[in-house]
């Protein structure tokens, strides 16, 4: 429901305090069902493996907290306040980092604490979001969303969490995979290969953060240019970086790791092109949500899933180096089907070029 609130704050930008309204009751609902359940599961854990009460109470919270913040998260993203964007989401990493950091300075850091420093933080972000949602919502008065608008924004929920299953499936079938098949030194180096090209999706994934609402406000010619714009710069991004993390990956990780996991560098090298495509993918994945089709992203990402773990596990899990090579396969075929159904939906790539005069008054997309 957070991704349908982004995708539809850009699209009925004049239906914004009508959208922050409905999500905020389904936000409530959400965060006191979520929160029963959390709880009562952590009370078994404190009751089954002795978990201490005060850390169960404390993360029996956290669920709640956790989806309100995504909806304040979502819906900056949605109206392109990109300032407010960032500021949500590492604001409480640093700090819970920084409270964490002074407790082991201080010579103690009980469990009870750590939760605490990593949960107060929430907590605040949370309120904050609150104030700033109700703000938001009664700053223009708006008539409520329609039956019909409220059904759309569910079957557009519906279909997200549908492409996010497909999305966490693909990202992780190789660890998965492996984690039945190979000791746990294997799979040490295996994480260590993949680690090293995390960056490049991160930073890459950024122009589909910014092309999801930028995409889905525009419609005709412009909203099919943008998209090939969006996807094209994040091609000459990936072309540029990509080499640089490829070079650095044999100092990198002896660097970091220690000269043990010498044996990571080549697995590294092939991730990194699985990386290359899986970023792509991340984008292409955004564009095809901002076309009002997020429920393509989990057939494209579910087949690059499943291709992966029949392979691994065709292979046993050895040599890493073919593990590496099918993971690279894998995120291959889901760009590749991406592609394909972003050219169904939005055109071939040079198709709205011809217009480009036309519009050529279009603002520019910020990055975040």
């Amino acid at each position: 429901m957070q991704s349908s609130c982004a995708y539809y704050a850009a699209r009925w930008p004049d239906r914004r305090a009508a959208i922050l309204l409905w999500c905020g009751r389904v936000a409530a609902l959400q965060a006191v069902a979520m929160t029963a359940i959390s709880a009562a599961f952590l009370w078994w854990l404190h009751l089954r493996f002795a978990v201490g009460p005060i850390l169960a109470w404390e993360y029996s919270t956290w669920p709640a907290v956790a989806t309100i913040t995504l909806y304040g998260v979502c819906y900056a993203q949605g109206i392109r306040n990109f300032a407010r964007f960032n500021l949500l989401r590492i604001s409480q990493g640093i700090i819970a980092g920084g409270l964490m950091l002074a407790g082991v300075l201080a010579g103690r850091l009980t469990p009870a604490e750590a939760g605490a420093a990593y949960l107060i933080p929430a907590w605040s972000t949370a309120v904050a979001v609150v104030i700033w949602l109700r703000r938001t919502s009664h700053a223009d008065a708006d008539k409520p969303l329609t039956r019909h608008e409220r059904r759309t924004m569910w079957s557009y929920g519906w279909r997200s969490l549908a492409s996010l299953t497909g999305l966490a499936l693909n990202r992780n079938a190789d660890q998965l995979a492996l984690g039945f098949l190979v000791s746990a030194g294997s799979l040490g180096i295996y994480n260590v290969a993949e680690s090293a090209s995390g960056p490049l999706l991160d930073i890459v994934k950024s122009f589909g953060m910014v092309g999801l609402p930028a995409v889905a406000a525009l419609s005709g010619a412009a909203k099919s240019r943008v998209t090939w714009q969006t996807l094209r710069r994040a091609f000459y991004l990936v072309a540029l970086i990509a080499p640089l993390f490829a070079f650095s990956f044999p100092w990198a990780i002896a660097t970091i790791y220690g000269a043990g996991y010498s044996a990571a560098v080549m697995t590294a090298e092939l991730l990194l092109a699985g990386a290359a495509f899986a970023s792509l993918a991340s984008v292409a994945d955004d564009l095809l949500r901002a076309h009002g089709r997020p429920g393509s992203v989990s057939l494209t990402e579910g087949i690059g899933g499943i291709v992966t773990i029949l392979g691994v596990v065709a292979l046993k899990g050895h040599p890493l180096d073919a593990v590496a090579l099918v993971s690279l396969l894998g995120y291959a075929a889901a760009f590749s089907l991406a592609f394909l159904r972003l050219a169904l939906v939005a055109g071939k790539p040079g198709a709205a070029s011809e217009l480009r005069t036309a519009e050529a008054g279009l603002p520019a997309m910020p990055l975040p």
